[in-house]
């Protein structure tokens, strides 16, 4: 899947992009542009790509993406096809819509110092119904009234508690996002089988050592960490919506063996995988 860049024209006499629409499909197109952008999936979790970073969403959290950032949601199937009424909203602005230095104020620091945060990319867990509603209100409002309530809702975020994402890059070049996307899809399509860098490497077209560095370089992570980050994001998604066991998780997302499974979840995640578990199932009683 190419990363395509998103062309976000204003339009209607407003100075920025805030919209609500249904989600047509499970995967959303791996695409990047030049404007920050707030967004958040309502109906469905999933799987999301940042950059070179993969993580497991739920339906409600919040993200605001630094411009320039690839990414894209791969929704719950299960979910989706449950619901059937995904829903998506966002809102996508320029770093400097409120004026050059605005943000600088002292009274604004707190929002300041969050989207500095997010030139790679935040995640806000949880929101409440308030926060939601004032995103709505964003995209319903209309004149003078649809700039104050944005510049509400970044102050709402800004004393959130949040969590930052490290996407491994920021800006790249157009071979780049072409190679990234390459990664990406042969990672989706392979992590359960045994991989060899020479194999994905041959992919690229690098040879083995420079493939090491380059992917290094890009992303900030090796290809096997990477890789395992995919692997252990899916695994995790199965331990917390199916009664799977353990050990056929494991296998199925591409590891040869339970205890480097569990060392490596845990590392993750901070809990073994059936700690894990345990607390989802706690958590739905």
């Amino acid at each position: 899947m190419q990363i395509k860049y998103e062309d976000v024209r204003q339009g209607g006499g407003t100075s920025f992009t805030a919209y609500e629409r249904k989600h047509p499909e499970t995967v959303h197109p791996f695409h990047f542009h030049r404007e920050i952008e707030i967004a958040s999936v309502l109906g469905s979790g999933g799987l999301m790509f940042c950059g070179s970073e993969t993580l497991q969403f739920d339906s409600g959290d919040i993200f605001l993406l630094g411009k320039n950032i690839p990414h894209r949601f791969i929704l719950n199937e299960k979910n989706f096809e449950k619901t059937k009424n995904v829903i998506v909203r966002v809102i996508q602005f320029n770093n400097d819509l409120f004026g050059n230095g605005f943000f600088s104020l002292p009274e604004n620091i707190l929002i300041l110092k969050m989207i500095k945060m997010a030139n790679g990319a935040l995640i806000f867990k949880n929101p409440d119904k308030e926060t939601h509603s004032r995103f709505l209100s964003v995209i319903n409002a209309e004149g003078t009234e649809k700039f104050i309530l944005l510049l509400s809702l970044l102050n709402t975020l800004s004393v959130m508690q949040s969590f930052s994402l490290s996407p491994g890059l920021s800006e790249i070049s157009a071979a780049d996002t072409g190679r990234l996307s390459e990664l990406q899809d042969f990672i989706e399509k392979n992590y359960q089988e045994k991989i060899s860098l020479n194999q994905v490497s041959d992919k690229l077209a690098l040879s083995r050592t420079s493939f090491c560095r380059y992917v290094k370089n890009l992303t900030g992570h090796t290809f096997t960490e990477l890789l395992n980050n995919y692997r252990l994001t899916v695994a995790a998604i199965r331990l917390r919506d199916t009664s799977e066991k353990i050990s056929a998780i494991s296998e199925d997302s591409g590891f040869m063996s339970l205890s480097h499974f569990n060392d490596l979840f845990k590392q993750k995640y901070k809990n073994t995988p059936s700690e894990y578990r345990e607390k989802f199932s706690s958590a739905d009683s």
